[in-house]
């Protein structure tokens, strides 16, 4: 099981999530025709950030050993490779996540930030293959 990629490349992911996804303003809301002012808290935007970003790469970095230890065995539509499936079906599932948290947290739905979910999704989905690459540049062995 690879751990140490998973926590390095959740948290820059979740970095660059926190601040290209969620633009965080104060907002008003209404409650009952009174007005109350609520300010968000940016510190658990960014733990659930980076914290659901590790847990997704963790997912997709670990595909093959999670499908062997789970004993599953599926071909769609003819597509024999199983582990690419299943990295794919999870960063579809990071894409939906990030633009409905985004959607939560600025009140409009997909606007600039369907780019930057994209690129999120793309890196987290190539991670497993670029990362023999990159780890050898690295400090950390």
């Amino acid at each position: 099981m690879v751990i140490l990629p998973v926590l390095i490349a959740g948290v820059i992911l979740g970095i660059y999530e926190f601040f290209s996804v969620y633009k965080l303003k104060s907002y008003t809301a209404t409650d009952g025709g009174q007005y109350m002012q609520e300010k968000k808290h940016p510190l658990k935007y960014f733990l659930q950030a980076v914290i659901f970003m590790c847990i997704f790469l963790f997912l997709i970095m670990n595909a093959s050993e999670l499908l062997t230890l789970m004993n599953i065995s599926y071909t769609i539509l003819y597509i024999n490779d199983q582990v690419l499936v299943a990295q794919v079906i999870v960063a579809l599932v990071l894409f939906l996540k990030m633009n409905i948290a985004g959607a939560i947290t600025q009140g409009k739905p997909f606007s600039k930030r369907f780019a930057h979910t994209l690129i999120i999704s793309l890196i987290a989905i190539t991670l497993p293959y670029i990362w023999p690459l990159i780890a050898p540049y690295l400090p950390i062995k």
